[in-house]
């Protein structure tokens, strides 16, 4: 991991860290928060514990609730930011931290 990148990160040093250590992570589109449940479990089970929901789909901060709320050893974050607005949508949904427009939330 690059020091000098690490110290400007919107990341909380422990989010990086872990994700540092993960050699995947899952990008999804999901269209229910059950299927969004199941695919974080699954998803454990075969060892990758970071996943991203992308914002494409109606569904997708309920799903980040669910897994959030059902999966909490997983770290779920959301991607496809391109609205402000998303940003307090993600944190709310309980995203793991808070990036910026553009990036990922994690």
């Amino acid at each position: 991991m690059n020091p000098a990148a690490v110290a400007h990160s919107l990341f909380p040093q422990s989010m990086l860290a872990h994700l540092h250590s993960t050699a995947v992570i899952a990008v999804l589109v999901v269209e229910q928060p059950r299927q969004a449940v199941h695919l974080a479990r699954s998803l454990l089970a075969g060892g990758v514990a970071a996943m991203e929901l992308t914002l494409r789909t109606p569904a997708a901060l309920q799903c980040l609730k669910a897994v959030r709320s059902e999966v909490p050893e997983m770290i779920a974050g959301a991607g496809t930011i391109i609205q402000p607005g998303q940003v307090e949508a993600v944190v709310e949904a309980g995203g793991a931290g808070r990036g910026a427009v553009g990036e990922r939330v994690w």
